[in-house]
């Protein structure tokens, strides 16, 4: 597939949703894996302290055109990571 100039596509698999992000995927991220010191432990960025700082990221990522997606459950529609494409 090639996604040319459309940041906002949404990707499917049989399991999962790749989402353009939203601030409502903000306190799952939270939780489920921006807090979390062993989830974090090899990423670029440290743990998350509270949802106002998710909140930051999402935004900086929502402002920009990037080819960054929210990973979702598509049987839950939980957010349960994120995905960038980087050149």
């Amino acid at each position: 597939m090639v996604i040319k100039e459309n940041y906002n596509s949404i990707l499917e698999t049989e399991r999962l949703i790749l989402a353009p992000w939203e601030l409502s995927f903000v306190p799952k991220m939270f939780s489920n894996w921006a807090s979390d010191s062993i989830v974090t432990k090899y990423l670029p960025w440290n743990p998350h302290k509270n949802q106002e700082e998710t909140k930051q990221i999402v935004l900086n990522w929502m402002g920009e055109p990037n080819y960054n997606w929210c990973i979702l459950n598509k049987q839950t529609k939980e957010p349960i990571g994120s995905i960038n494409v980087v050149r």
